[in-house]
């Protein structure tokens, strides 16, 4: 069975964009086996986005890892990495381009030491604990 992904909003986003002001179009939400997002993704952010499924399990998984991901910023940060380096290496195995794959890095680095995780990291942290996974 493949990973469903539905074009529409869950209802999770309203409580990120409230507590993170992040903006539907710039965030992806997984609940319960699927993957909410506004358009298509790449290939890279289904795999980012699966790690994110393993994590949760089934519904009451995911509402725990929910409650977890908001409360607690060393989950949160714990969480996103494993996500990201899954992402990076998916990458990396179809984009052969060492400059493109450094440019990659180095976007998903910016990604996680963002506001979309409240700043959680810095850029060289997050650069350093994505690519030496």
């Amino acid at each position: 069975m493949g990973i469903k992904i539905v074009y529409k909003k869950h209802w999770i986003y309203y409580i990120l964009h409230w507590l993170y002001g992040v903006e539907w179009g710039s965030v992806v939400i997984t609940w319960n086996g699927k993957i909410y997002t506004p358009s298509p993704l790449p290939w890279h952010l289904v795999e980012h986005e699966a790690v994110h499924l393993k994590q949760q399990g089934g519904i009451f998984g995911s509402f725990c890892f929910f409650v977890k991901y908001v409360l607690s910023s060393k989950f949160r940060l714990d969480s996103e990495v494993k996500a990201y380096r899954v992402q990076y290496k998916s990458f990396c195995q179809v984009v052969k381009d060492r400059n493109r794959q450094g440019i990659f890095l180095n976007k998903i680095s910016e990604d996680l030491s963002g506001k979309m995780y409240n700043n959680i990291i810095g850029f060289g942290e997050a650069r350093e604990l994505i690519h030496s996974g």
